[in-house]
């Protein structure tokens, strides 16, 4: 399977020095980003490219661009601090193959209770058309705590459980890795998902530092249904790309869009069968579900409602509501005090409805147990959302300076653009 990056976007890339991992470049879309919204200019530092994780690791929260950012999880209403707080964290792998011009990317991240990991990819042009190949895939690990002095990073072999090699051909050895975006750290887990050769087929295994990870074989796997799928060792596993915990019971699903507090867990089906690739790669749902009290298999209180929202590709929930990341751009439901959403969208009293028009991949509250969308910093949480262009920057308005993060403060009550302090280079 061939994976590329168009040449105009690497020069992009090449640039920006960063990266944005759509690693399908073929549709395009209707420009629909404004530069500036009717209510709030752009800042102009802002981390840039296709964000494809939020984890969080002792003290800190991070995201992955291609390089690796991080700043402290403490509130802005703790530290005072709004925009300019990231810094960017030591990769694991920064140099390129046989001086080829694309440096290594770390495209995923996720995170335990004791280990960050992370997933890079290594580069190579393909000479029949000058485009950029991914040649190698390798999984780091790290339990440095601490990444403002620098991190120690560590490989994780997988040599005995995966078919295929990471540099003949990356693809069919490791897909993705993923965690279940627990806010407690004791309850943090993360998965990678291989092409097993003990199963000849693609499973899902829980990571475990830099010792050998063990193959998933309970939990279940969601399917749009009250009635999910129990897992086993025949499960097909080839397109998981996400869990959480709700219960004491793991969930896994093909789709993006999946979160769960202690009311219950809430997902959408919006996937393709490519759905570990990138954001590039995803199919429009609408559908909210949302399924409580699991016993014997199945959900005793399970709705499914078309929000009417654009797509849902990203789900991170909040005391009050669950914020949402669609096709439109940002979206929001409010939820009851038994955690059961409403069955249409509900309207930003910040400027969310505006701010993105194009399609939020991820997005993430800091602290759950806090109000989404509220001006209270007593009550209110920081919120995280970003920004990509779907299919071809070619045949698009929009910049790539317009993508990335982009961050809710309550003392501002505004979203906006959000980045490193870097002014020499826009705040990436």
């Amino acid at each position: 399977m061939k994976k590329t990056f168009g040449k105009t976007l690497v020069k992009i890339l090449s640039v920006a020095v960063c990266s944005c991992a759509v690693l399908s470049m073929n549709s395009c879309h209707d420009p629909i980003f404004e530069k500036i919204n009717e209510e709030v200019a752009l800042e102009k530092l802002g981390i840039n490219g296709d964000v494809m994780s939020f984890t969080r690791f002792g003290d800190y929260i991070y995201l992955s661009n291609g390089r690796v950012y991080y700043k402290t999880s403490k509130s802005s209403a703790e530290t005072g601090e709004q925009n300019g707080q990231w810094d960017r964290a030591t990769l694991p792998l920064t140099e390129s193959n046989d001086g080829y011009e694309v440096p290594a990317l770390t495209m995923y991240l996720a995170s335990d209770s004791t280990t960050l990991y992370a997933l890079t990819y290594m580069w190579k042009e393909d000479t029949s058309d000058g485009d950029q190949l991914v040649d190698e895939i390798h999984l780091f690990a790290t339990k440095d705590k601490d990444p403002s002095d620098g991190t120690d990073w560590n490989e994780v072999d997988l040599s005995s459980i995966i078919t295929g090699t990471q540099s003949t051909d990356p693809y069919s050895a490791i897909r993705v890795i993923f965690d279940n975006q627990a806010h407690a750290e004791s309850e943090r887990k993360a998965y990678v998902n291989v092409y097993s050769k003990e199963k000849n087929a693609y499973k899902i295994y829980k990571l475990n530092g830099t010792e050998t990870p063990t193959m998933v074989t309970g939990g279940y796997k969601l399917n749009g249904t009250d009635t999910p799928d129990a897992i086993t060792a025949e499960t097909d596993m080839s397109t998981v790309c996400s869990t959480t915990t709700y219960s004491g019971t793991d969930f896994f699903a093909n789709y993006h869009a999946l979160a769960s507090t202690d009311k219950g867990i809430y997902y959408s089906t919006s996937a393709t069968s490519s759905a570990y690739t990138s954001s590039a790669n995803l199919s429009g749902s609408a559908t909210l579900h949302f399924g409580k009290s699991f016993n014997n298999g199945t959900f005793t209180t399970y709705t499914s409602n078309d929000l009417g929202a654009g797509s849902i590709l990203s789900i991170a929930p909040a005391a009050n509501a669950l914020l949402l990341g669609t096709s439109s751009g940002l979206g929001r439901v409010n939820i009851s005090t038994d955690g059961t959403p409403e069955s249409s969208s509900s309207d930003f009293s910040s400027n969310g409805d505006s701010i993105i028009s194009e399609y939020v991949f991820k997005v993430f509250v800091l602290d759950p147990s806090k109000q989404e969308d509220t001006a209270s910093n007593e009550n209110g949480t920081d919120e995280y959302a970003a920004s990509t262009i779907y299919g071809s920057i070619r045949g698009s308005s929009d910049t790539f300076s317009e993508t990335g993060l982009y961050a809710y403060y309550p003392s501002r009550h505004k979203w906006n653009r959000d980045g490193t302090s870097d002014t020499s280079s826009g705040g990436n």
